[in-house]
């Protein structure tokens, strides 16, 4: 039963289409999920998807899926792969049909649907910015919004030689249970069956995918050595409990963010208290790391005088 209030005033706004609306809670549930482009191929997914999926007419990315599948549950939906929307709901950012480059205010955006669709079409140019007045709601728009976009996800993994043998097959099993995908070197391909063997494209490769590639190496020479040969500049991790092995990771690598047994993804303008992050600069001058808005902002300086001059 809805509300009277809101009866009103749907019929108040939908004139002669209010019966049809009303009818329409009887009519059966469509779910959708929307493919994230920033992710993943829309080809490729299709091909890969676990789920029986028809498409959504009115937008590009769209996609029914039957009231068995259970997407949101699956690894995908946590990684950002695609974004649970109630079909209609995808219409308006379908309809704006932004272009990179725009800078758009969106003033209801939570809880991040129609803004993480704006972003995709935006392909990472240009500037949105999802205000919602509600804190919870805010809480959530955050999390869905970083989730579509999700920055500093664990690309390549380098392991020592000597915990190989049994850190690799540890690891391997984790990965394979949330179904990712694992390309390793030879020695890491001996160490464990059905791992994919890496090609020389895999270690400066950002998959944005459920994709990892993993080298053994024989100390932290060669893993500084590999790293800063194919990083991106932008955070490094090592987990050791060997201090100076520690202090020679953070000194030698070449990265904005350098860790110690703590997770890249905590590279964010949020959490270094930059407020809202803007961008990331993988550059080292003028600013490097994530950006706030001051990073984007320069110094003009204003001198009043009364005809001072320097000696």
């Amino acid at each position: 039963m809805l509300p009277e209030q809101f009866c009103v005033r749907m019929k108040e706004m939908l004139g002669e289409e209010y019966a049809a609306f009303y009818a329409s809670y009887d009519l059966p549930k469509y779910q959708a999920l929307r493919i994230n482009p920033l992710k993943t191929e829309r080809d490729t997914f299709l091909q890969q998807a676990p789920f029986s999926l028809n498409r959504v007419p009115w937008t590009t990315n769209g996609y029914y899926y039957s009231g068995n599948d259970q997407p949101g549950r699956h690894p995908y939906h946590e990684a950002g792969v695609y974004y649970i929307q109630e079909p209609s709901a995808m219409a308006p950012a379908e309809y704006l049909m932004a272009e990179p480059g725009e800078r758009i205010l969106d003033l209801c955006a939570a809880p991040g649907g129609k803004s993480s669709q704006i972003a995709c079409s935006m392909q990472g140019e240009g500037l949105i910015v999802c205000n919602e007045i509600h804190p919870a709601r805010a809480k959530i728009l955050s999390e869905n919004i970083e989730r579509m976009g999700v920055c500093n996800a664990c690309e390549s993994l380098v392991v020592h030689e000597e915990i190989a043998p049994v850190a690799i097959p540890a690891i391997y099993e984790r990965l394979r249970q949330k179904q990712v995908e694992v390309r390793g070197d030879d020695r890491a391909c001996q160490i464990q069956e059905g791992m994919i063997r890496a090609g020389e494209e895999d270690w400066g490769m950002e998959y944005l995918d459920a994709v990892i590639s993993l080298k053994v190496v024989s100390g932290i020479e060669e893993a500084i050595s590999h790293i800063n040969q194919y990083n991106t500049g932008h955070s490094e991790s090592i987990i050791t409990r060997d201090y100076a092995s520690a202090l020679k990771f953070q000194d030698e690598i070449d990265a904005a963010a350098v860790y110690v047994n703590a997770s890249t993804r905590f590279t964010d303008g949020h959490e270094f208290g930059f407020g809202a992050e803007i961008g990331i600069s993988t550059q080292k001058l003028h600013a490097r790391g994530p950006m706030g808005l001051e990073a984007l902002t320069t110094t003009k300086y204003i001198i009043f005088g009364n005809g001072q001059i320097r000696p």
